[in-house]
């Protein structure tokens, strides 16, 4: 009987102390930390080897130690714990606060990325186009291209002129790109939405009288709106204009909401028609027995055509040999002379043998030039290989 009593004394100061220690425990410890002496540094922990608590709490640490005392300490509460106790430590019951340590979350970098968008053409005086740009987290664009670079941190509209661009993205710190880091494009051009003007400019023939002297006719046509302007005056509507001799710079400027449709400037030369001097242009041409024609010229030129090739010029004095065949030729004076009334500008002729014992000398037998020698025309049937007769038949002009 004793001993059964024994036994539950025994059992009742073994319980008493068991609810006694528990009222007095500390808060429970992380469950890294079980059977640790001290707190850890290492593993994405960081180790303050003080009780100073100015840094505490910590910016975006998940988990806290403190050692305080120790598990055998008496008179206090000792160990290590993954709160400070309401009290603190060093107060009342919990025991002095020898270092901490706190836990930061291991990074996981967030994502960047950029969406470049180009948008439709658009004309305000000028060709543009609007390009979007998305930047999602954080970096910085740069776009490269005509009136660049241009930099962005955030969402944008740019407004961008006709060319070829390139961009690049580079993420901020803590941020890993997503997606392409650069990349290009184009942007097009468009045209005014508005209505073409134009003008056309022809310049007509040379007058003369003895009141005005040379007036040239400059006509213009306007196609939609605008001012055409020429030697100080302007224009809105068609018209024809006398001018004098000289060089003339005109232009034109199409109204508002119309564009340019063509050439907006040019300039025209307007060339004398007065009547030449006494004498004007003249214009001899005699075939010589031998194969050949003695030419004259004063302010014209002569075409000799054989057959149906190309007419060949003659603009120089002298003796020129053909082969035989029939041929025509005709004259054209100068700008600015005339042929005096009735003076022969045409022949058709033939170019023969001649007779046994009838040659005749290159100077012709109107004796008109000195002989020019080795003066060919070049033009195939035109060599003078032979020496050669002629019948000549002129047309009067």
């Amino acid at each position: 009987m004793k001993g059964r009593g024994l036994f539950t004394l025994l059992a009742i100061l073994t319980l008493a102390l068991g609810v006694t220690g528990a009222a007095f425990a500390a808060p429970t410890a992380s469950p890294p930390l079980t059977g640790q002496e001290t707190c850890p540094d290492s593993d994405g922990w960081t180790k303050i080897d003080s009780g100073d608590l100015s840094l505490y709490p910590v910016e975006g640490a998940d988990e806290y130690c403190f050692k305080a005392g120790s598990d055998q300490s008496e008179g206090c509460i000792g160990g290590l714990f993954d709160a400070i106790p309401e009290g603190g430590f060093g107060n009342g019951d919990y025991c002095g606060l020898s270092h901490w340590s706190y836990h930061m979350p291991e990074q996981v970098p967030e994502e960047a990325s950029v969406d470049v968008s180009v948008g439709q053409c658009y004309w305000e005086g000028a060709s543009y186009t609007d390009v979007d740009v998305d930047i999602s987290g954080e970096g910085t664009l740069t776009i490269s291209g005509p009136g660049g670079p241009y930099v962005r941190t955030g969402d944008d509209t740019l407004t961008l002129g006709p060319g070829s661009y390139s961009w690049t993205f580079v993420p901020a710190d803590g941020f890993e790109l997503e997606g392409d880091g650069s990349g290009e494009f184009d942007v097009g051009e468009c045209e005014p939405e508005t209505d073409p003007a134009s003008v056309s400019v022809e310049l007509g023939s040379c007058r003369w009288n003895e009141q005005s002297g040379s007036l040239t006719p400059l006509s213009f046509t306007i196609s939609g709106e605008g001012t055409f302007s020429i030697n100080g005056n302007d224009y809105t509507s068609d018209g024809e204009i006398l001018l004098p001799p000289g060089d003339y710079d005109w232009s034109f400027v199409p109204a508002d909401g119309y564009h340019l449709d063509g050439p907006g400037s040019g300039d025209v030369e307007v060339l004398s028609c007065e009547p030449p001097p006494p004498g004007g242009a003249s214009a001899t041409l005699a075939p010589f027995c031998g194969g050949g024609v003695n030419v004259t010229l004063a302010n014209a030129v002569i075409y000799v055509q054989f057959g149906d090739q190309d007419p060949v010029l003659i603009d120089e004095n002298g003796s020129y040999p053909l082969d035989l065949g029939d041929y025509i030729a005709w004259a054209e004076a100068f700008q600015g002379f005339e042929f005096p009334e009735g003076a022969t500008t045409r022949w058709e002729f033939s170019i023969d043998r001649c007779p046994t014992g009838h040659e005749e000398p290159p100077t012709g037998p109107l004796d008109s030039i000195p002989l020019s020698t080795a003066l060919p025309i070049a033009a195939s049937g035109l060599t003078g290989l032979a020496l050669l007769g002629s019948a000549l038949r002129r047309k009067r002009h």
